[in-house]
């Protein structure tokens, strides 16, 4: 009984610590994405840009809305077009955020939820 507890909490624990990820199709292939490389989502019309560190990107044919269902909880909205990893923002002003080079529009609809994020 005592190994098998043991195993079980073994499994737990890898699980917590895997690295989790998403596949996106940008029309002609799968690509597996991690999400802690994705720095935000900007939406563009019927389509998605996915921004990742080292200034990759990928678009893909998909709302906002439906990407942002496979994320995790350390993606929030803070724009009706952008959705960014909270852990990626280095600076916060009261208008836009910069993560890295990129300047972020903060929407008045969504500042409750950004400021309450960052608590």
């Amino acid at each position: 009984a005592a190994i098998e507890i043991a195993r079980i909490k073994i499994e737990q624990r890898s699980e917590e610590n895997a690295e989790k990820s998403v596949f996106i199709n940008d029309g002609k292939k799968h690509i597996k994405i991690m999400l802690s490389e994705i720095l935000f989502l900007k939406s563009e019309n019927v389509y998605v840009e996915i921004h990742i560190a080292g200034n990759e990107r990928i678009v893909t044919r998909s709302s906002l809305k439906k990407i942002h269902e496979l994320l995790d909880e350390n993606f929030i909205q803070v724009h009706r077009s952008y959705i960014v990893n909270i852990s990626k923002i280095d600076v916060r002003e009261s208008n836009q955020l910069k993560l890295g080079q990129f300047d972020i529009p903060i929407g008045d609809k969504y500042k409750k939820e950004l400021t309450d994020s960052f608590k």
